[in-house]
């Protein structure tokens, strides 16, 4: 008798202990990071034609910062892949309005425009993306920057050319 109430009272012992546990660190999240992450996401999702999972990256990327232009001009080459043109454009605007130096949104804007045949609207965009690219008879090349700058400077005569014809 004695033993088992001995057991039934270790049992209750046992019974009441708790646990308690916190969190994995105390370290704040980084909004920055988070944004950055996002949208490197969603750039290997386009890259991978995944536009659902691009579109999500990106919605979580413009509740961070609804103002970012790389997330604008993500979402444009999004639209752009899907057929989407209006809100491609819309997207690229969006992303030159609130960085205007932005090169790459003004480089991929230009190639849009150029893709859907509107040459007198790509040919000025050109000429900003070029005006803001170093001339590379001058330079040594840097990583990816004079195939760049090239093909955009021979997208460039192409839309003149093209305009001259029309």
């Amino acid at each position: 008798m004695i033993r088992r109430s001995l057991l039934i009272f270790v049992m209750l012992l046992l019974g009441a202990c708790v646990t308690e546990t916190t969190g994995g660190n105390d370290v704040e999240a980084d909004p920055a990071a988070a944004l950055s992450r996002r949208v490197e996401l969603a750039r290997q999702y386009i890259g991978s034609g995944d536009w659902e999972n691009a579109k999500r990256n990106l919605e979580l990327a413009s509740e961070i910062d609804s103002n970012n232009a790389e997330v604008f001009e993500a979402f444009a080459l999004v639209y752009q892949s899907t057929g989407e043109y209006e809100l491609a454009e819309e997207n690229f605007k969006r992303a030159l309005r609130f960085d205007p130096d932005f090169s790459r949104a003004r480089n991929n804007y230009a190639a849009f425009l150029f893709f859907l045949g509107r040459f007198e609207d790509a040919e000025p965009e050109f000429e900003i993306f070029d005006d803001g690219q170093p001339e590379l008879e001058n330079h040594p090349p840097v990583e990816s920057e004079p195939k760049l700058s090239k093909s955009m400077r021979k997208m460039h005569k192409m839309a003149a050319m093209a305009r001259k014809v029309c």
